[in-house]
């Protein structure tokens, strides 16, 4: 257990000093990142792949359940960090290079869709472990991201009931609500479409009545379609 902890305090401490070091770097104003800190962030990648080499590493391993469930735990939280960050890159991408604005959504879906697998293995396997509630509002955040509302809402809902004094609880509840009006919204505008869609159209008669602009003293004419 003694080697686990210092393998995983290694793999874990090097990315967020590297991360903030660079997010330091590049948020002064008036100044050109590109050219002041050049390789700032493919230094910030490579140390988030070699803490997920360590981390992919500590679960092949094996160990206890709470280890087990802190490295499943950890694994899941990057990679969802990692597709949101692409989502970004992608979106600031769109306008100048969409080949590698789509390169970088595909990027990001699929490491959305291993966080959430991560997530609710974590959630299956380790009933127990601490920060379940993280776990559930994370995976509720990473299934809205990956266009899936509905199962969003069921995690967000299982986290305000699991955990309800849960700090995460206010923005789970925001989260179903917000949802929740939307989902209502759209169910009465396909409510609509469908009754206008049902409602008979007008045929037209057989007789119809036409007035003629009468003059004084002149009888008002009515003529009729003829009959078919």
């Amino acid at each position: 257990m003694i080697v686990f902890a210092i393998a995983l305090a290694a793999a874990v401490a090097a990315v967020p000093s590297a991360a903030r070091q660079g997010a330091q770097a590049l948020a002064q104003p008036g100044r050109d990142s590109a050219l002041l800190h050049r390789g700032a962030d493919q230094a910030v990648q490579a140390k988030e792949q070699e803490q997920e080499r360590a981390l992919r590493s500590l679960l092949a391993l094996g160990g206890s359940e709470a280890e087990q469930a802190e490295v499943t735990a950890r694994l899941a939280n990057l990679l969802r960090a990692r597709g949101l960050a692409l989502t970004i890159r992608a979106a600031a991408e769109a306008d100048q290079d969409r080949v590698a604005a789509e390169r970088d959504k595909a990027a990001a879906q699929a490491a959305r869709s291993e966080a959430v697998a991560l997530y609710r293995e974590l959630l299956r396997k380790f009933p127990r472990a601490p920060k379940l509630d993280e776990a559930l509002f994370f995976l509720a955040d990473a299934l809205q991201d990956s266009g899936k509302d509905e199962e969003a809402v069921a995690a967000a809902r299982e986290m305000t009931r699991r955990f309800p004094r849960s700090a995460w609880a206010p923005a789970a509840r925001v989260f179903v609500g917000s949802s929740g009006s939307t989902s209502s919204t759209r169910r009465s505008s396909q409510r609509r479409s469908r009754s206008t869609a049902r409602r008979p159209r007008s045929r037209p008669t057989r007789c119809t009545r036409t007035r003629s602009t009468r003059r004084p003293g002149a009888a008002s004419t009515r003529t009729r379609s003829p009959r078919r």
